[in-house]
């Protein structure tokens, strides 16, 4: 056998090893299911990857688990002795709809209620008239052994929502908190809910970090969240699990809508934050829900209650539609979506701004300047670039090339301020020349993203030469300073939590495709040319435009690919200690991205916490 046949067969064993493990920590159909997907869409070797990645992933995360998620009886004490200091703590009411439980499932998350440290809860069971016949004998019994647990017997099964409202309305906490009735709490987590609330009171949503839990008591599949993230929450229902939610708004609000079962918590969670403010929705960092893994449940996937999908939908098609945005909501999937913003009419004039720094960049000017046009998908008013290059290869399809002189002793930043100051479009689109559009609509994705009215900058997905994913976005603080957003391992994985393909909020994005308002750019000053000269000009911008009260937009369905590698800095610049200087906090925490995730890695791999544990501040202070 030849060396390649050999070195086939064993990535071939390798290959099926690697899914074979990976079926071991969870459920054999999931596996499956995940492994036809990725071959079918991304091929061989980026499948192989992937499994890989989601291997080391469970890896990290069981020691992980030991290390910074086990309390042992000292750190309970210490979160008792918090608990005890609180003035006036909230009682919070848990809603739990049953119906048919199983009985194992039903008791342990009973009990698991029944088992936290803070005591200032009730548990509101409403059953949606259960043909199972534990399942009465088992709450009566309970409810009678713990008076904090109160039991709803409907006469007739009318869904969860239904059921969902029968137990709020039994409701007297301050807060309410959604738990499923075959799923776990851990401990410490109504600790936790309790001592964020005290720390901030004027919260109306607080939603925290999760995970599944499998028949057999195993922890896998986390979800380390961002902070309030809308876009996000737009295309997957980000807050999930654990909800916790401010009484009296969930009750003016009309509680849970009947019609969406299936997604009626992201639904409410859509009309809570249509209510409120975004100051006062809250990320507690820590994991304090197990999804309980089960045939039927959606921890196992979406599709197992297909009907949640169009419920989904409706939710956040109606979202948008109270808020008065013209937009279309569509199916992604496994129950995430895409929103198609439309474009205002008349739809606004657009400048693509291409700085050149090389004499290779004006080489693949002229080679992609057409291409750009052609994809587009909207007009193009003008090009504004530096240097002698107006030439018929470098027009708008109205013939409108713009060249301005930068200079000799021009930084690359200085050029680019240059250039968007000449330029005159309603929408500034900064581009690398080394970059070229293989489909179509790429612009008109960007543009009608950047003209939303709370929208600061938009980036996308930018696709090496090789084929696979090397940026678009930032994550702040990764390697020190800000690394490459990749989502996923190749351009077409699904990425952490499905949020390679997901339309999000990001602090920064890429300069080499970045889109903005004229009258944004410059409101904010533009781009810092004195401090950042030659790197993180992008990231100072998008900065200062989220300080402004502007949301960054990170779209993956406007994927650009270099046509060759991209110009790249190896070395320490000033810039870099300026971008420390000037945004130490945001390198510290990225609100976009998790304080359980490392920074050492360009994949979010579970890594010792960047925040304090409440349980261990005064061994950490």
């Amino acid at each position: 056998m030849s060396i390649a046949g050999h070195s086939s067969l064993v990535s071939l064993w390798r290959f099926f090893a690697a899914a074979l493990r990976l079926a071991k920590q969870g459920r054999l159909p999931y596996a499956v299911r995940f492994v036809l997907r990725r071959l079918l869409r991304n091929g061989f070797a980026a499948t192989q990857r992937d499994l890989a990645f989601r291997l080391a992933q469970g890896a990290a995360f069981k020691p992980w688990i030991v290390r910074y998620d086990t309390l042992d009886q000292r750190d309970l004490d210490r979160l008792r002795a918090k608990l005890f200091a609180l003035v006036n703590p909230p009682l919070v009411s848990l809603l739990m709809p049953t119906y048919n439980s199983p009985e194992a499932w039903l008791e342990a998350a009973i009990h698991s209620v029944r088992q936290q440290l803070y005591p200032h809860w009730e548990l509101c069971i409403t059953d949606d008239a259960s043909t199972a016949k534990h399942v009465r004998p088992l709450l009566e019994r309970l409810s009678q052994e713990d008076s904090r647990i109160r039991v709803h017997f409907r006469n007739a099964n009318g869904h969860i929502s239904a059921a969902s409202n029968d137990a709020l309305s039994m409701a007297i906490g301050e807060f309410v908190a959604l738990i499923d009735h075959d799923d776990v709490l851990p401990s410490h987590a109504l600790a936790l809910v309790a001592l964020t609330l005290a720390e901030h009171p004027n919260c109306d949503l607080l939603y925290s970090d999760e995970d599944k839990i499998d028949l057999t008591g195993e922890r896998s599949g986390h979800y380390f969240k961002p902070d309030w993230n809308p876009d996000l929450l737009r295309c997957q229902n980000m807050v999930s699990h654990f909800g916790v939610f401010r009484r009296e708004l969930v009750r003016s609000l009309g509680g849970f809508r009947t019609g969406y079962e299936g997604s009626q918590d992201w639904d409410l969670a859509l009309r809570v934050c249509e209510a409120t403010d975004a100051i006062r929705i809250r990320h507690l960092p820590f994991i304090i829900y197990h999804w309980r893994i089960v045939p039927g449940s959606t921890s196992t996937g979406v599709n197992a209650k297909s009907y949640a999908v169009d419920a989904g939908r409706r939710a956040v098609q109606e979202h948008l539609q109270r808020l008065g945005i013209d937009a279309e909501v569509v199916h992604h999937h496994n129950g995430q979506f895409r929103v198609r913003y439309a474009l205002p009419s008349p739809p606004p004039t657009v400048s693509l701004l291409v700085a050149l720094d090389t004499p290779a960049d004006a080489q693949a000017l002229r080679a992609h300047s057409k291409n750009w046009l052609l994809t587009a998908g909207i007009p193009v008013f003008e090009i504004v670039t530096n240097g002698d290059l107006a030439d018929e290869r470098v027009s708008t399809a109205d013939g409108q090339t713009v060249v301005i002189d930068a200079g000799p002793a021009s930084t690359p930043t200085n050029r680019r301020q240059q250039i968007a100051n000449r330029a005159s479009g309603d929408v500034l689109v900064f581009l690398s020349p080394l970059l070229e559009a293989r489909e179509s609509g790429w612009l008109k994705e960007l543009v009608s993203h950047a003209m939303r009215p709370e929208t600061g900058a938009v980036g996308t997905r930018l696709i090496g030469s090789n084929g696979e994913l090397v940026g678009g976005g930032y994550i702040l603080g990764l390697k020190g300073l800000a690394g490459a957003y990749l989502g996923g391992i190749g351009a077409g994985d699904s990425g952490y939590a499905g949020r390679g393909q997901l339309q999000q909020n990001l602090s920064a994005v890429s300069g080499d495709c970045l889109a903005v308002r004229r009258d944004r750019y410059h409101a904010v000053g533009g781009f810092n040319a004195v401090d950042f000269p030659t790197r993180w000009a992008d990231v100072d911008l998008c900065i200062r435009l989220r300080r402004n009260g502007m949301w960054n937009v990170w779209t993956p369905y406007a994927s650009l690919h270099y046509a060759s590698s991209p110009w790249t800095l190896a070395e320490a610049y000033p810039d870099d200690e300026n971008l420390r200087k000037h945004w130490a906090e945001w390198l510290t925490h990225d609100p976009a991205y998790n304080p359980n995730l490392g920074l050492d890695w360009s994949q979010p791999i579970v890594s010792a916490p960047r925040h304090t544990l409440p349980w261990r501040e005064e061994i950490e202070s």
